[in-house]
């Protein structure tokens, strides 16, 4: 929606037809259901290429063969992601151990290039330098619980072992985070890969 503000028009992908359904709608967003690696876009027409939260799911060479197909000349790349999230203290010890830890065996192979800030995926294109940058909000028990219960990992937890590892982690928490509805920081720093396509 940001980058309709700034570009005559937007073209969004996502292979899943659900996602696009739940897209909310721009007259200068067109929203099309076809995956990054093959797309209806004619050759040379697009001037920013920008990937959120799943360049690490891609094909990457089919990936990196079609931006070179739809950019326009002297076209930007760019993709970013968030990475695990962090808080300060024992609270963010828990987290973590719950995120490396616990649920360890349940993230996706292709999380790991997220986990390395995305220095495992080629980037074939002229960099350019993007700011260090970061999420930053402040969170409740019950939220952080609500957002842990959202990930794919803790699904297949539950899917494999029939209960929710959320509710051991909450119970450890009630004696590291007394006051459960006094928001704490929570941050996820970002990583920014920007280029020129040549």
């Amino acid at each position: 929606m940001d980058l309709a503000e700034w570009f005559d028009e937007v073209i969004a992908t996502d292979v899943s037809a659900e996602q696009i359904e739940r897209a909310p709608r721009n007259p200068k967003i067109a929203w099309l259901v076809t995956p990054a690696e093959a797309t209806p876009l004619l050759a040379a027409s697009v001037d920013l290429i920008a990937i959120a939260q799943a360049l690490h799911w891609f094909d990457h060479s089919r990936f990196f063969a079609e931006v070179r197909r739809v950019a326009s000349p002297n076209a930007a790349i760019c993709a970013w992601t968030y990475s695990a999230a962090r808080m300060e203290g024992p609270v963010g010890d828990a987290l973590r151990r719950f995120t490396f830890e616990t649920l360890a065996d349940y993230w996706p192979p292709e999380r790991r290039h997220v986990d390395e800030g995305y220095r495992s995926i080629p980037f074939p294109f002229e960099r350019l330098a993007a700011p260090s940058l970061s999420l930053e909000e402040r969170w409740t028990l019950g939220r952080l619980a609500g957002y842990m219960r959202s990930w794919s990992s803790t699904a297949r937890f539950v899917a494999m072992h029939g209960e929710d590892p959320v509710l051991s982690f909450e119970r450890e928490l009630e004696t590291l985070w007394p006051d459960a509805d006094e928001p704490r920081p929570i941050i996820w720093p970002l990583t920014v890969l920007a280029g020129r396509v040549s």
